[in-house]
C-alpha cells in the first residue's frame, strides 16, 4: 500500500513539505539544527554520479533525512508516554535522536539514521554497531557483496535507520527524487535484486519526493515494492 507523505509531520503538527526548505525554516527550526550535533552533511558534487541532478537529489535526501529522524523522534517520545501513563517509575526522559554524521570520528550514539548512499558512507557508517552487524548479516545472506578488503561499493538503498527503542534496523530505504510534479521510479537492476531478497523485503521502502522545483514538494512511500 502507499503511504502519502502529502502532510508531513516534522513538528508534530501536520507541516508540508514546503516549511523544510530554507526559505520557509523558521527561526526554531534554525536553531535545533544549529544545535544539532549530528547534523547530516549534504553530499560534495564530485562524489555523486555525474548522471544525477545533484541538486535535486541533496534536496531530497535532506528532506528524507529530516522526515526520518522526525519519524523515529516521533517512536520515542511515544514510547515514554506509554510508560508514564503505565505508571512505570523512573522513566528516562525522550533522548533526542539524531543523524550520523560521517565527517565525526567520536562515537555518535543517538545516531540512527544513516546515508550509506556510497561506499565511503557505508565505510564510515559502520562504525555504528547496530549497523554494521545489520551490513555483515546482509554480506552473509548474500545480499550485498563484500570485496577482498572489507568494502563495499553499494547496499541497493539510499539511507537505512536504525530502531532507536531496539537498536535493530527498521528501514532500508531507497531515494527517488524529482524536479517535476510526477513520481518517477527508475531502479537499477541492484537495487531491485536487493528490494526484492527475501531477507530485507520486510524492511526495504521505496520514498518518491517530487515536484522538487516547487514550494510545495510531495512525497510517497512504498514499502515493500
Amino acid at each position: 500500500g502507499m503511504v502519502s507523505m502529502e502532510n508531513i509531520k516534522f513538528t508534530g503538527t501536520t507541516t508540508s513539505m514546503a516549511d523544510n526548505s530554507d526559505a520557509n525554516a523558521s527561526t526554531e527550526d534554525t536553531q535545533t539544527d544549529a544545535k544539532d550535533t549530528t547534523g547530516w552533511v549534504p553530499l560534495e558534487d564530485d562524489e555523486v554520479d555525474d548522471e544525477k541532478n545533484t541538486a535535486t537529489d541533496n534536496l531530497g535526501m535532506q528532506i528524507l533525512m529530516r522526515f526520518e529522524k522526525e519519524r523515529l523522534q516521533k517512536m520515542v517520545k511515544e514510547n515514554y508516554e506509554q510508560q508514564v501513563a503505565a505508571g512505570v517509575p523512573n522513566v528516562k526522559k525522550p533522548f533526542k535522536v539524531g543523524v550520523f554524521d560521517p565527517n565525526k570520528t567520536k562515537n555518535q550514539p543517538n545516531a540512527f539514521v544513516f546515508d550509506v548512499s556510497t561506499s565511503e558512507r557505508i565505510a564510515a557508517a559502520r562504525k555504528n554497531k547496530a549497523l554494521d552487524s545489520w551490513i555483515t548479516q546482509l554480506v552473509n545472506n548474500q545480499v550485498v557483496r563484500q570485496d577482498p578488503k572489507g568494502a563495499i561499493g553499494t547496499v541497493g538503498c539510499d539511507v537505512i535507520c536504525v530502531n532507536p527503542l531496539t537498536n535493530v534496523v527498521d528501514r532500508m530505504i531507497e531515494l527517488k527524487s524529482s524536479v517535476t510534479d510526477k513520481p518517477f521510479v527508475e531502479m537499477s537492476q541492484h537495487e531491485w535484486l536487493v528490494a526484492s531478497h527475501q531477507f530485507v523485503q520486510k524492511y526495504f521502502y521505496l520514498y518518491f519526493i517530487y515536484n522538487l522545483g516547487s514550494k510545495k514538494p510531495s512525497g510517497m512511500i512504498i514499502p515493500n515494492p
